[in-house]
């Protein structure tokens, strides 16, 4: 071998050695520490979470905005079908009942300006096609009218929105409504702003990355695992902090949500607001006043649930709240959490286990809510009907207890997605005292067959055990949403069912297919609803019940502006302001007026009540 050869083999060894070492140096400076690549998988997921978020609400507000910003009207057909179960209720003739409903049906229209905050409803009941009775509701944002025209006709009775509240308590009427509830104020009661959002999670992101270090977010190398059935490769992250640095991390997220209106106006806001609509609607105060009558037998941890869902909006009692929690709590052992990557280092799994310690020594539900009770719809304090004002803040006298939370998420490119959460509530004895656990499991698989169509199935697992008995709900929802390729209507599918063991048992089924249309031009909205509902609920006395329903609705948008009777000219009577006496003398005359109304119409009332 010549020397020039041999020199240019040497050469040719030299820049291989170079490269390869050049390549090397690049691999390992280039690679993301472990730090680094956890956190852009998870600012990568909260991004979509984000991007879903403002995808569902602009898509709410688009649907109701019509809703919100001009008049329009609504009329709404009803037909009702039972076919057994009556005899639950106590009605003797069910038979005959089951009869009449199948032949009635309700139309109700409406003429509404939200603009101006007035409304006109026309109600009729028919029988066999023909009237039956008519009711007429009229509004403005001060005062609510009703007229009865079969029994009073040319008659008003109104009430002052205000005096509402008091004219239920005059008539000893337990559960006091005040509003009905529709998606356009649900729709409005709810805000949100990506941006806004994006910059207040961008600062607890900061707070939470100035945690982690090469010690305390660990790789635990390549794993695979089975998602939904389908195998999954990827690496494992682990995020520990010892309960020293767990807790202080507590403390400034809390402290820092609690400092961010916007983030709590979003969040707890949004809650509080759909929870006074609720309320304002008689909900809470209805299954209050069902297990006062016994009608449905409520357990103290139900009880619980529905004062904690019970909210008044209170933002700075609420953020107080969340400040004294983050003085009141430890995490104990700190904090574990075990993250799963895909090979495009999206994150597929989390399992998150949180033991909170509360330092008052309060055991678990001694205590919630930045006050005792809340304000009932009147402004007194009424246990029954009131909620918890801050929500789930710890209370600043007796704590909010100590308690341990297991979250375990995730998800496939397959359209499957889990969370499981296990609760488990501490009694005075601690960790080593178990008074209550709560577990949830949701699993869901959604398929998108095409851009048009869409099928899935939801399996809801919920239980609570406490000394020693359990209750389970297993529930099975199929679901489908698809576009009808020939008339362009959208046909929405829901069927469900529900069956209850343990402590309770029982049965609930239900179908809903609902199909919906719409004709720009004519600014008009259309949609008919079949339901179908079986049920066997011991616990509520129901046993065969069998009903069906069917609506039909129909909203047209831009309609001439209209206006309510002049009531100035009309005879109305104040029903809050009216005096014992003219109370009497209209029960008289009402009785009069029904008499006449009972005896053409005999057969319908006798069999409704039994005679």
């Amino acid at each position: 071998m010549s020397t020039r050869t041999k020199r240019m083999i040497l050469i040719a060894a030299v820049l291989v050695f170079v490269a390869a070492l050049i390549y090397s140096v690049w691999s390992i400076l280039s690679r993301k520490n472990t730090v680094e690549l956890y956190l852009e998988a998870e600012k990568k997921k909260f991004g979509e979470f984000v991007g879903n978020i403002e995808k569902q609400y602009t898509s709410l507000k688009s649907k109701y905005q019509p809703y919100m910003e001009q008049a329009y009207s609504s009329r709404t057909e009803l037909s009702l079908d039972i076919s057994g179960g009556l005899e639950s209720f106590g009605l003797g003739d069910a038979g005959v009942i089951e009869d009449i409903l199948g032949k009635t049906k309700l139309i109700v229209k409406t003429k509404s300006d939200p603009v101006k905050g007035i409304s006109a409803t026309d109600a009729d009941l028919l029988l066999e096609k023909a009237p039956f009775l008519k009711a007429r509701l009229y509004s403005d944002p001060q005062t609510i009218w009703l007229s009865v025209p079969d029994f009073l006709p040319d008659r008003y009775f109104s009430v002052q929105r205000k005096d509402l509240v008091a004219l239920y308590d005059r008539f000893s009427i337990p559960v006091k409504p005040q509003r009905l509830i529709s998606g356009r104020e649900i729709a409005a009661s709810i805000s949100f702003g990506g941006k806004t959002f994006r910059e207040s999670a961008d600062k607890l992101a900061e707070i939470w990355s100035g945690y982690l270090t090469d010690e305390t977010v660990i790789d635990n190398g390549a794993r695979i695992d089975n998602i939904g059935g389908t195998e999954t490769e990827g690496r494992e992250i682990m995020v520990t902090l010892d309960e020293e640095k767990a807790t202080s991390l507590l403390k400034d997220m809390l402290t820092a949500i609690a400092d961010d209106d916007a983030l709590l106006e979003y969040t707890y806001g949004s809650l509080a607001n759909i929870s006074e609509l609720l309320d304002d609607a008689g909900l809470f105060r209805l299954f209050s006043f069902m297990g006062e009558t016994e009608t449905v037998e409520l357990s103290d941890y139900e009880r619980e649930i529905l004062t904690k869902l019970n909210i008044r909006k209170d933002m700075e009692g609420f953020r107080q709240g969340l400040k004294k929690t983050a003085e009141t709590y430890r995490l104990r052992d700190g904090f574990k959490m075990h993250v799963m990557l895909d090979n495009d280092e999206n994150i597929v799994s989390r399992k998150v286990s949180l033991d909170f310690l509360d330092t008052t020594g309060g055991a678990s539900g001694s205590g919630t809510g930045s006050t005792a009770g809340g304000a009932a719809a009147d402004g007194s304090t009424d246990d029954a009907a009131g909620g918890a004002t801050g929500g789930a803040a710890a209370d600043s006298s007796t704590g909010g207890g100590s308690f341990k939370v297991d979250i375990a998420v995730s998800e496939n490119t397959a359209g499957y997605r889990s969370a499981r959460l296990t609760l488990a509530e501490y009694g005075p004895g601690g960790a080593d005292s178990v008074k209550r656990v709560t577990e949830l499991s949701v699993e869901s698989v959604m398929n998108e067959v095409k851009d048009s169509q869409k099928e899935g199935r939801i399996d809801i697992v919920y239980s609570i055990t406490e000394d020693g008995e359990k209750t389970q709900i297993d529930i099975g929802i199929d679901v489908s949403d698809k576009i009808d390729e020939k008339t362009m209507k959208r046909i929405t599918g829901i069927n469900a069912e529900a069956d209850i063991s343990g402590a309770i048992g029982g049965s609930i089924s239900a179908a809903i297919k609902n199909t919906s249309w719409s004709n720009k031009k004519l600014k008009k909205n259309n949609s008919t609803t079949e339901i179908k509902v079986d049920a066997d609920l011991p616990f509520l006395v129901i046993s065969g019940f069998s009903a069906a329903m069917d609506i039909a609705d129909e909203d047209v948008f831009g309609i001439e502006e209209f206006s309510l009777p002049d009531f100035g000219e009309a005879a109305v009577m104040d029903l809050y302001a009216a005096s014992d006496e003219d109370i009497d003398m209209l029960e008289i005359e009402i009785m009069a007026s029904f008499g006449t109304f009972y005896l053409e119409n005999r057969y319908i009332f006798d069999a409704l009540l039994g005679w």
